[in-house]
């Protein structure tokens, strides 16, 4: 059954509602594709049937059929030392060393530090990690392995061989017209993660968006507050329930 599930993942490229059809209305395959399934990945994969399965995406809304990693998967075994970051996707210097403080600290707490792969602050937090030779770990997640630069695609591979890189969509597989606003890495980011910590930020429709889902799933919202001069959106989530957060002791480390 697991290689039926892998099949339609690939087949209907991670569409979870695809694939849920696909299954409920018995879509059949041919006994050879089925048999040759596994040659058309490079990746590993767990299906939602596998004992390595994380139990936090059990409880999403649409839990994946199957997520593609590469890396250390026994990361994700470890839920309560997750700890989700997003923030601005054009940090300053404020923002950089807000960044490089909490990643230091929390991987000295010996937390696990996930973010999706956009701009800005969720990459500045494993470059930081590689460039530091830190030794903490992290994990990311992402909409296609093959829809970055030339510095990103090296720190991916970075990630992979030392960290743990996961998606709903099969790995090395070009997509096309992803969205900016990912829903899906985000219901996996908070899924699997204990919190979300959010450092200082703009306006970005794309991290309001990850805050509201993280309220709605009655996730800890924690909140590095912006410089009082800067026209931040930070503050404002601290005003609406968010939790001030100045060093790791705030997040009940």
């Amino acid at each position: 059954m697991e290689k039926v599930l892998l099949y339609f993942a690939i087949k209907y490229d991670g569409n979870w509602d695809k694939v849920y059809e696909a299954l409920d209305k018995k879509e059949k395959i041919a006994l050879e594709e089925l048999q040759n399934i596994e040659d058309k990945i490079t990746c590993q994969y767990l299906t939602i049937l596998s004992s390595q399965y994380p139990a936090g995406l059990k409880t999403i809304y649409k839990p994946p059929f199957v997520i593609f990693y590469e890396g250390n998967i026994d990361l994700l075994k470890y839920s309560q030392k997750i700890i989700a970051i997003t923030g601005s996707h054009y940090p300053n210097v404020y923002i950089k060393k807000v960044a490089n403080d909490m990643v230091q600290q929390l991987v000295n707490h010996q937390k696990i530090l996930m973010t999706s792969f956009n701009a800005g602050v969720e990459i500045l937090v494993h470059q930081l990690i590689k460039e530091n030779s830190i030794s903490g770990n992290s994990v990311v997640i992402i909409n296609d392995s093959n829809n970055y630069d030339a510095n990103q695609q090296e720190l991916l591979l970075y990630l992979k061989r030392y960290h743990l890189v996961i998606s709903e969509y099969p790995l090395h597989m070009t997509r096309e017209n992803i969205s900016p606003i990912d829903s899906n890495v985000q219901r996996i980011l908070l899924g699997l993660s204990k919190a979300l910590l959010v450092l200082p930020f703009a306006d970005e429709k794309i991290i309001h968006s990850l805050v509201d889902s993280a309220f709605n799933e009655n996730k800890d919202v924690f909140a590095v507050p912006n410089q009082i001069y800067e026209n931040f959106a930070t503050n404002n989530l601290i005003k609406n329930s968010a939790k001030l957060v100045q060093t790791i002791d705030y997040l009940g480390a």
